[in-house]
C-alpha cells in the first residue's frame, strides 16, 4: 500500500451529513479489520491515518469526504491536495459496493 490519508474522525462524524457518518462507522470498521488504521494521535477527535492502496484511492477517499462536508482543513491525502475533481477508480467504487 503506498498511499494514505490522513483525517480528523469527529469531522466526519459531525458533518452534519449522516449518510456519511453511517458510511464511515462501516468503513472504519472495515478497515480496522485489516490492519489498515492507524491512530497518529487519540482523544475528542481522533487523528487518523488510513492506508490505501495506492495514491489514486486516497485522493479518491479525501475527495468523497470533502464533496459530503468534512472541511478541507481537516483531511489530506499522500500530502497536501492536489486540486481538481476526484473520479473514484475502479478498486474504490468497488470498496463503495458500486460496479467497477
Amino acid at each position: 500500500m503506498s498511499g494514505y490519508i490522513e483525517v480528523n474522525e469527529t469531522a466526519i462524524l459531525m458533518s452534519g451529513n449522516h449518510a456519511l457518518a453511517t458510511w464511515w462507522i462501516g468503513y472504519r470498521a472495515r478497515a480496522d479489520k485489516t490492519g489498515r488504521v492507524e491512530v497518529l494521535t487519540s482523544g475528542i477527535g481522533d487523528l487518523l491515518r488510513i492506508a490505501c492502496e495506492d495514491a489514486d484511492e486516497a485522493e479518491w477517499l479525501a475527495g468523497r469526504l470533502i464533496d459530503k462536508g468534512v472541511p478541507k482543513a481537516r483531511v489530506r491525502a499522500n500530502g497536501p491536495l492536489p486540486r481538481g475533481i476526484y473520479a473514484p477508480s475502479g478498486r474504490a467504487r468497488r470498496m463503495e459496493g458500486g460496479a467497477a
